[in-house]
């Protein structure tokens, strides 16, 4: 009984320590336009840790679908393509832009501007990250 109790404790310590060292920070989600159930979510990413970190998945209960998208030039034409994971190196920053990496919300209701949205950001790991970000006006 014992050990199952202190690896309880250990994992709870570890959890904690993971989802610190990953940073959310100068986030939005845009506010599509009327009609639409499409949203993109913006911020930058920051993995204080020593080591690296690999974003697994995200979701939002804004939305029935949340996924990573990058946009690329492919033969001239610029497109939006699924990206499974992403790969955050130890001490660096990412950013989630306007046509470049983003998190593409598909389903979404009516948002309206002002409110925040809830995200769970799950790592490679396991360790989930839960964070709010504004609905703002394009």
């Amino acid at each position: 009984m014992r050990t199952r109790t202190w690896i309880i404790i250990a994992m709870m310590v570890l959890t904690s320590t993971a989802s610190a060292d990953v940073l959310i920070a100068n986030g939005e989600v845009r506010l599509p336009p009327p009609g639409t159930s499409v949203a993109a979510a913006y911020f930058e990413l920051r993995n204080t840790s020593d080591d690296e970190v690999v974003l697994a998945s995200i979701a939002s209960t804004a939305a029935r679908h949340t996924m990573f998208h990058r946009v690329e030039n492919v033969d001239g034409v610029m497109t939006m393509r699924h990206v499974n994971t992403i790969k955050v190196p130890a001490n660096s920053m990412i950013e989630f832009s306007p046509g470049a990496l983003h998190v593409m919300m598909m389903g979404v209701g009516a948002l309206k501007e002002g409110t925040e949205l809830q995200f769970e950001l799950v790592l490679e790991s396991g360790v989930s990250i839960d964070f709010t970000l504004p609905v703002v006006a394009q």
